[in-house]
């Protein structure tokens, strides 16, 4: 990754209205992804490769209930936008990644609080 020293390790969390799609992508997309892709997505990916990040949304699989981040006020239209990118040498770091869907309304928000869990030292968990 340009810029930062080989000891640096990156984890980015994000609203990036991002739709990255559901075709996996070797070391930056997993096979858990959400269909649809726009401008800004197919950025990131390209963001995330020459980073070194994987999207770390795409690596776990879940009911879409548990992977879109956004709905819309009228209720039906709903997608993924909201990212965990890790530098891939966390990649097994990286335990899971939710999305809390009751929170939306205590923020204010059309966005639901996503939560990733990672493994540091050994088993102690951290949210981020």
């Amino acid at each position: 990754m340009s810029g930062f020293e080989q000891s640096v390790r990156i984890v980015l969390l994000g609203d990036m209205n991002a739709r990255v799609g559901n075709v996996e992508m070797e070391g930056v997309i997993g096979k858990f992804g959400v269909p649809g892709v726009n401008w800004a997505g197919e950025r990131m990916v390209e963001f995330c490769a020459e980073s070194g990040l994987i999207v770390g949304n795409t690596w776990f699989k879940k009911k879409l209930v548990n992977k879109n981040t956004w709905l819309r006020d009228n209720g039906t239209d709903e997608a993924l936008m909201d990212r965990v990118l890790v530098d891939k040498r966390l990649k097994g770091r990286l335990e899971d990644v939710n999305v809390l869907r009751n929170w939306g309304g205590v923020i204010g928000s059309d966005h639901f609080l996503v939560v990733a869990r990672m493994c540091w030292r050994g088993t102690r968990y951290e949210k981020l």
